[in-house]
């Protein structure tokens, strides 16, 4: 497998046309072409829609499908190159987190200072997104995200529950009203992360939607990708949102419970890695050090 040529296939993707990239890239249509025709050799499928009328580069399904699984085959590897890199009995070495934006700014990042002055020869780099993390990334990350179901491929370290409820402004129910029943929701602006929220990205953040008294149009629905966004504009007074109980008192916030008798999911959320990884020190360093923050008081 050419991996050169896998990497050059992920950046094409991201062009309107062949000769786009191949401008961008400094070399020919045809070198372009050939690397093309060559992953579709490797394969055995067609990975690009052959149109030369309209000019526009268009991936098959085939050719999504290799597009989206290109990141974990790279990400696989430099992991495997860490961890031949790194000696398991020692105190050292360079490892990536990812997490959501929120977690980052403030849960883990704010401890990370002591983490490093308790281990020096310790890297841990922090990398947030919004987007949740698939049971297939979490084979080859590692996390802090929501626990999913049991797999043989990667530990899972319970770290902290978060119970997620309906919140509002005090002066946000005063101008409008408070909600007693599902139902009234439809007459109220939320605030959500996800734009097509019937295919949600966050169904627990979302879960009082598969109410079957719940109507909603888009008009009801205000997106923002951020949790700390989320609470700013709630807290001046937007709409009703959904987020953890957690996430509101680590911000300082106040605000009143929208639907209490409507129960909400708890949330439990993991350090999640590798089992390749589970015999090394710097990993159970790492651990130690998510499970201490995560355990703190709010």
């Amino acid at each position: 497998m050419n991996l050169k040529y896998l990497k050059q296939f992920l950046q094409l993707s991201e062009f309107p046309s062949m000769s786009q990239y191949a401008l961008k890239v400094g070399v020919t249509h045809a070198q372009v072409s050939r690397m093309v025709i060559e992953l579709e050799k490797e394969f055995g499928f067609q990975l690009l829609v052959r149109d030369k009328t309209q000019g526009i580069l268009k991936l098959t399904k085939k050719g999504e499908t290799l597009v989206k699984r290109i990141p974990f085959i790279f990400r696989e590897i430099d992991n495997m190159q860490a961890l031949l890199k790194s000696d398991q009995d020692l105190e050292r070495g360079v490892f990536d987190l990812y997490t959501t934006g929120y977690l980052v700014d403030y849960w883990i990042a704010p401890n990370l200072a002591k983490f490093k002055k308790d281990n020096p020869l310790i890297t841990l780099n922090l990398f947030g997104r919004e987007e949740m993390l698939a049971p297939e990334e979490k084979k080859t990350m590692l996390t802090v995200s929501a626990r999913t179901k049991e797999d043989e491929d990667y530990e899972q370290i319970p770290l902290r529950d978060f119970h997620i409820g309906l919140w509002a402004s005090e002066d946000y129910i005063k101008r409008n009203g408070k909600p007693e029943h599902v139902a009234d929701l439809a007459r109220h602006v939320l605030i959500c992360f996800e734009r097509k929220w019937p295919e949600r990205s966050y169904p627990t953040m979302n879960w009082y939607m598969n109410n079957t008294d719940f109507m909603l149009t888009p008009s009801n629905v205000i997106i923002i990708r951020s949790s700390v966004g989320i609470m700013k504009a709630a807290q001046a007074g937007l709409g009703i949102f959904s987020l953890a109980e957690e996430s509101i008192k680590t911000m300082g916030m106040k605000f009143e419970r929208v639907l209490p008798h409507l129960e909400g999911p708890v949330v439990p959320m993991c350090f999640s890695y590798p089992k390749a990884w589970k015999d090394h020190v710097s990993i159970h360093k790492i651990r130690e050090f998510l499970f201490n923050t995560f355990k703190k008081e709010l």
